[in-house]
């Protein structure tokens, strides 16, 4: 990804016109740093038939204004989705839940009990 190549002064550049911060910390950068990667693995796991379900990859971090419990493990399926959360504008975050919601409805499987999804994913 491009991103990841910018120096420092540039991503935090890209940051101000992504989510209209304002002010940038390196940790601010970091932390999408990881999201992106996040997409990214998940993209390419997408894109080349790869098994999601008990996928463990690069680490997410937790976005220091969400609590702790939010996300339980930081290099699964839902920590991919959580990032692709942060990066995605609000109304494309509710389709996105709408169409997680439809699959979870049309599987065969129980998703909670296999621990593919955690069971208050929804919040």
């Amino acid at each position: 990804m491009m991103y990841s190549y910018l120096r420092g002064d540039l991503r935090k550049k890209v940051l101000e016109y992504s989510f209209g911060k304002g002010r940038y910390t390196k940790k601010d950068t970091e932390l999408v740093d990881t999201w992106l990667d996040a997409v990214r693995n998940l993209r390419n796991y997408c894109a080349h038939n790869s098994m999601v379900v008990g996928m463990n990859s690069s680490v997410v971090l937790l976005d220091p204004q969400d609590q702790q419990s939010v996300l339980t493990k930081d290099n699964d399926l839902f920590s991919r989705l959580y990032a692709l959360n942060k990066l995605l504008p609000k109304e494309d975050t509710k389709r996105l839940k709408n169409d997680i919601m439809k699959l979870v409805k049309k599987t065969p499987i129980d998703v909670y009990l296999l621990n593919i999804l955690p069971r208050d994913w929804e919040d």
